[in-house]
């Protein structure tokens, strides 16, 4: 069994149009949003053995709040340039190449990849994963190199705006 955690990257903000979009950072909401989900994540008692991370700024700036939570360090981060606006085709390839001594992989990502890749894993219908949106996944797959033919349980499904108890 295999776990994925699908995240995509907290609000970002608009206010600079000659930035490059790769360039961008977290609006005020998206530094709310950020610490908001790590902290959900961690309550959630899921611990990603494997972090592939969009190099994105806002990506970046996103996943440094969930290894704020977990008490991880940088290093800890495959930060992939592939990542950022990638194709499912590209995102699977990545994850493919997740060790197979992680259990739990977390994918910090985009729109719509990161939506994409939650209807064609999870057995949910999901129209939209909204910025900070985190999607788990449970695989009955024995290496990440099978994530090409898998079909799992969504067994998550969280955002900032989502009411909790």
């Amino acid at each position: 069994m295999r776990r994925l955690i699908l995240l995509r990257h907290a609000k970002s903000s608009w206010g600079n149009p000659t930035l490059a979009d790769i360039d961008r950072s977290l609006n005020d909401r998206g530094r709310h949003d950020a610490p908001l989900m790590a902290q959900r994540l961690l309550r959630a008692g899921t611990h990603p053995d494997c972090i592939f991370c969009s190099t994105a700024r806002r990506t970046c700036e996103t996943v440094a709040e969930v290894l704020a939570a977990f008490g991880m360090p940088a290093g800890a981060v495959s930060y992939r340039e592939d990542l950022y606006l990638a194709s499912v085709r590209t995102a699977e390839r990545v994850i493919a190449g997740a060790p197979d001594t992680a259990t739990t992989v977390l994918v910090v990502g985009h729109n719509p990849t990161c939506t994409e890749l939650a209807n064609r894993y999870g057995d949910l219908a999901i129209d939209n994963v909204p910025t900070c949106g985190c999607v788990t996944i449970d695989l009955d797959i024995a290496a990440w190199s099978e994530i090409g033919s898998a079909r799992g349980t969504t067994v998550g499904f969280d955002y900032p705006k989502r009411a909790v108890s």
